[in-house]
């Protein structure tokens, strides 16, 4: 694999932690991320090359190269004490680390490197959790999952020169999750009513694809008092990360999307005067998104970035779609409806790969249950934590 062929397949300088021009690291071809299968639903690797270019004149001396495939989770907040005082609450696991030994001299002796290509592969240990960015907070308030590809160099010690030359990449790792189909499923719309409105949000799913996923809400009004101006009509996402150490959470929301509709733009039902339909959409692939690994992805604009769904034991990620109506002209809110969802990575159902896989799921009775309860007020998120090594 040459030079000139794999510079589409590196990751840009920006995603290493360690970087070096004549020491890299490549995707297989045809492929744009170092992880291969769908963690969380079958078998998952990381696979690539890694490569050393060194000129005639100057190569490399080198007797070992090590490959290590890691994984950390760490938080961190300030917390006021019962004292007044403030401490900083940490915590930390480096819940997965794999090493390899890559290449070695035949001769156990120091050799002179100008060019290798050396194919590595981990396997990713199955209960590994979504790749968390650094999570936006106010100051000295932290949050991340990351993991990286580190090649070790065992290189002949030069004067001011370590005797081990290090490369490191970050890299990110998904977890999906397989819905079987539905069917015959019954949708329940939610309903509020007062003395002056009754209000009909509907939402056919609850769990969506953090890449393709539309949340459709169709939403329909009763006006009892024809008098009543509808002024507008809000769905807002809103996203929570709760970061956990021991019995203590400190929890940070923001809005990553919404949907926006003036009151002259909702349709009168022709067949009843005082009801009116509009149709409210926030799709995912339009908000904005997290860009690199390992440091603060600072966002100028009105929302915050999107992130898949997690439940961990140090961080936890959840969002919640949110409906407003506003009334009269002081826009005063008279109906607001707040239900949970799921956003996560979604296996395409039309994957050949993945087909026994679903088919062994719907034979074992798997079921799909959707709740439709909309809530006034915020509920913490429920599920299963890692096994006890990620603790």
């Amino acid at each position: 694999m040459s030079g000139s062929n794999n510079r589409e397949l590196r990751p840009p300088k920006d995603d290493y932690r360690h970087y070096s021009s004549k020491a890299y690291f490549t995707h297989l071809p045809n492929q744009t991320q170092f992880q291969q299968g769908y963690l969380g639903v079958q078998p998952s690797k990381v696979c690539g090359f890694f490569h050393l270019r060194y000129s005639d004149d100057y190569p490399l001396k080198v007797d070992l190269i090590e490959l290590i495939f890691k994984g950390k989770v760490s938080v961190k907040w300030p917390q006021k004490t019962e004292a007044g005082t403030s401490v900083t609450l940490r915590g930390i696991n480096k819940f997965v680390r794999l090493t390899k030994q890559l290449w070695s001299s035949p001769q156990g002796n120091f050799e002179s490197i100008t060019k290798l290509d050396l194919p590595f592969e981990f396997n990713i240990p199955e209960v590994s959790p979504t790749s968390i960015p650094f999570i936006e907070a106010e100051l000295s308030t932290v949050g991340k999952i990351n993991y990286s590809i580190k090649a070790r160099i065992h290189r002949k010690s030069l004067i001011k020169k370590s005797a081990n030359k290090i490369v490191e990449v970050w890299i990110n790792i998904n977890r999906y999750i397989l819905l079987p189909p539905i069917q015959n499923y019954e949708i329940l719309p939610m309903i509020k009513k007062s003395k002056m409105i009754e209000c009909q949000a509907t939402l056919n799913h609850t769990i969506f694809d953090i890449n393709s996923g539309i949340i459709n809400v169709p939403i329909k009004f009763t006006l009892f008092d024809m008098r009543t101006i509808v002024k507008k009509v809000v769905i807002k996402l809103k996203q929570y990360s709760r970061l956990k150490v021991d019995n203590l959470a400190k929890i940070n929301s923001n809005y990553v999307a919404s949907h926006e509709v003036s009151g002259n733009q909702i349709l009168v039902n022709p067949d009843s005067p005082n009801e009116f339909l509009i149709k409210m959409q926030i799709d995912l692939s339009k908000c904005d998104r997290y860009n690199g690994f390992g440091r603060v992805g600072y966002k100028t604009g009105t929302f915050g970035l999107l992130r898949c769904g997690c439940t961990t034991h140090y961080i936890d990620i959840y969002h919640k779609i949110k409906v407003v109506v506003n009334l009269g002209k002081a826009s005063v809110s008279c109906v607001n409806f707040e239900k949970e969802i799921m956003i996560r990575n979604l296996v395409p159902l039309n994957d050949s790969n993945i087909n026994l896989e679903l088919e062994r799921r719907i034979e074992g009775n798997i079921q799909y249950r959707e709740q439709n309860r909309w809530d006034d007020e915020i509920d913490e998120i429920s599920g299963d934590e890692l096994p006890e090594y990620l603790s």
